[in-house]
């Protein structure tokens, strides 16, 4: 099997802002799986139904968010790294049947110079539009990427976490096969399976015979999974 690391830049100013990026602002569930509890989740819950209270206007509100993505393009320096793998976590691995051999583990990150610039944002509500726009573009870079290692649209993306049976903690069995590239593009990952940069996600995409089950899951995905 070829283990090779493969390395995707992405340009930044290639990303539109689109009705998926919108979207967000009405979405019920927020980032709850850039914490390992619910802490950031809850916040970022307050925060979020703290602006529409005070701002009353979605007009205002994706104004706003379209401003700061223009300036955030200036930091996002979105990346992905993949490679092959047999090594499934048993739940997936469990419906290998139904699964081709082209599977891949995969990290997808909007970059340390984005992070210094949600970091940096002056006030909460920049601070909470950036981190959208961070797992956005995570998700857009995903999508790229199954583009350009499969011919069709017969796919499906599982990130540890955003699945009851894939835990957080197969991050940390991703990261081990990737380590060596994640390093140089300065990813970190810590005891509780969370990565730094914080806009950084990772998981698998596995190749489908037939239909994306995604399509047909009934299933409220979390965060990771509203654009996917």
């Amino acid at each position: 099997m070829d283990t090779t690391i493969y390395t995707i830049e992405f340009d930044a100013t290639s990303f539109s802002a689109d009705k998926t990026l919108l979207s967000l602002l009405q979405a019920k569930v927020c980032y709850n799986e850039l914490s390992h509890n619910n802490k950031n989740h809850n916040n970022a819950i307050n925060v979020c139904d703290s602006i529409r209270i005070k701002t009353r206007s979605y007009t205002v509100l994706e104004s706003t968010l379209l401003q700061l993505f223009a300036l955030a393009q200036q930091y996002l320096q979105p990346v992905a790294l993949y490679c092959r793998t047999n090594s499934l976590p048993l739940p997936i691995a469990e419906k290998q049947s139904l699964i081709q051999h082209s599977n891949y583990a995969f990290i997808v990150t909007a970059g340390s110079a984005f992070e210094l610039f949600c970091q940096n944002s002056a006030t909460v509500t920049q601070q909470y539009f950036a981190s959208i726009i961070g797992m956005w573009i995570c998700h857009k870079c995903i999508q790229k990427l199954k583009h350009l290692i499969y011919l069709h649209d017969s796919y499906c993306v599982i990130s540890p976490g955003s699945v009851d049976k894939i835990p957080i903690e197969h991050n940390t069995a991703i990261y081990s096969l990737l380590q060596r590239k994640a390093i140089k593009q300065g990813i970190t990952i810590n005891e509780a399976s969370m990565f730094r940069p914080l806009h950084t996600v990772a998981g698998f995409l596995l190749a489908q015979k037939d239909e994306n089950p995604c399509n047909t899951c009934k299933r409220t995905c979390m965060f990771r999974n509203i654009l996917t």
